[in-house]
């Protein structure tokens, strides 16, 4: 390291504006709201999350070596560990009183015990806060600094000037929705072409969900990207190498998940808010195939709801069968359920 990294570290800004805000959420966790930074009528929002009992877990937890999972169930079912991330993970929008700014990105990173160490931007731009007069509250002063993350909100929108923020101003954050995963472990057969006509449930008390199976097709996965590859259209202002060099990597990729001949299972079902994840039982009993890239696919039924009247969702199972497969053992592993908006309202320190 020389003098030009601590150059490019400085924090580039024209104008700054101290918050000096907190909020101590349920679990305990502290936020607060350091301030603005504007640049080039781009306005920034800069906030320290602390988490201490999440930190402390992963700090003592024993290391344990990666191991590979035995089974494709042992690797969509085991938990990610102690893994510490930032107590508001999906910010939308932040109100000053009537006033309301629109997220336009986010970005994360914790902060380091020692500035030639890490992110040293990061170490800078909370000092640049704390030289202009930011408080900090008496419970993160404390706090070990490898486990308080630096969280910068940038906004959509162009700004002459930071929006004045006065002392009896209501400051809050609205977290974006975002899905919670439950474990369902629900086994059935379900028979190609049939639905099934009375309802079926998983989880209990407050996450349970009821749901039908409204069909069960065998979709030619291989076949139809073949059709999708041979289209020009889809190549258009890509230079032919890189043209070519996207088909060969999507038909591989294919081709190891659904061979030609072979067919894939998709179930269809009817719920009113859950996304349901559904995987065939032999695919849950083999060994995981490590991959470099992947490719996604996105399936929507062709009418928007059951005959239920409820939205209908589509889930294509990983493990290809025959096309003559008459039934199919499915096991509906996880559920997830949306969390609604919450707005976290902050006090000056």
């Amino acid at each position: 390291m020389d003098f030009s990294c601590w150059q490019a570290a400085l924090p580039k800004y024209d104008v700054i504006a101290v918050l000096g805000r907190s909020a101590v959420l349920p679990g305990g966790a502290l936020i607060e709201l350091l301030g603005f930074l504007l640049q080039e009528k781009t306005l920034r929002l800069y906030l320290l999350q602390y988490d201490g009992e999440a930190w402390r877990q992963e700090r003592d937890a024993l290391p344990r070596p990666p191991r590979t999972p035995a089974t494709n169930r042992r690797k969509l079912t085991r938990r990610a560990g102690d893994s510490y991330h930032p107590p508001l993970p999906h910010i939308s929008r932040m109100s000053l009183d009537d006033r309301v700014l629109s997220i336009a990105s986010a970005s994360s990173g914790r902060l380091s015990g020692d500035l030639f160490q890490g992110a040293p931007e990061d170490m800078l731009t909370v000092h640049e806060f704390l030289r202009a007069g930011c408080p900090i509250s008496a419970p993160l002063q404390g706090a070990d600094l490898p486990g308080v993350w630096l969280t910068c909100l940038e906004f959509q929108g162009e700004f002459d000037t930071i929006p004045p923020v006065g002392p009896d101003c209501q400051v809050s954050l609205t977290l974006g929705m975002e899905w919670v995963q439950y474990p369902a472990g629900k086994r059935l057969t379900l028979q190609v072409g049939k639905g099934r006509p009375r309802p079926l449930t998983c989880g209990s008390g407050p996450q349970a969900v009821r749901f039908y199976i409204h069909n069960v097709y065998l979709q030619d996965l291989y076949g139809d990207v073949e059709t999708l590859l041979s289209d020009p259209r889809r190549y258009e202002g890509l230079p032919p190498e890189e043209a070519e060099r996207a088909k060969r990597d999507i038909h591989a990729h294919v081709q190891q998940l659904c061979p030609p001949g072979m067919r894939l299972p998709v179930v269809e079902y009817e719920t009113e808010h859950a996304s349901l994840q559904f995987y065939s039982r032999a695919f849950l009993r083999q060994a995981p195939v490590s991959a470099a890239s992947s490719v996604g696919f996105l399936l929507k039924p062709e009418h928007p709801t059951g005959s239920h009247g409820l939205p209908l969702r589509a889930s294509l199972l990983e493990g290809a069968v025959p096309p003559d497969t008459g039934s199919v053992d499915v096991e509906l592993l996880h559920y997830q359920l949306p969390v609604p908006e919450q707005t976290i309202s902050f006090l000056r320190i």
